[in-house]
């Protein structure tokens, strides 16, 4: 958020596991929550398919990192800007958005 750009958390749902106390969406943004700040400014939980429906919005292409890279290339296929993250890999995804000006 202290780019100036509208920062929102786009994630899919998991299974939750038998007997939770509560479902993955709200474990999600309670996640979110209590270990993000500054917050986001919205949490959308989507199916992983559904997730390239946020690639444009209007005419600015919206960036997205993830780690599926069939979510990354839906993304970039849609006309938004992927960065494909692998676990370890921070340093490779800061760089990539640095390159973008971020």
């Amino acid at each position: 958020n202290s780019t100036g750009h509208i920062v929102n958390i786009l994630s899919a749902p998991i299974g939750a596991r038998d007997g939770a106390s509560m479902t993955t969406e709200e474990g999600k943004k309670l996640w979110i929550l209590e270990n993000l700040e500054p917050q986001p400014s919205n949490i959308i939980i989507t199916p992983a398919r559904s997730k390239v429906e946020y690639a444009i919005s209007g005419d600015v292409a919206n960036i997205i990192i993830d780690d599926k890279a069939s979510t990354v290339k839906a993304w970039n296929d849609a006309g938004g800007i992927g960065i494909l993250h692998t676990p370890g890999g921070s340093a490779s995804t800061i760089r990539q958005l640095r390159d973008l000006g971020i």
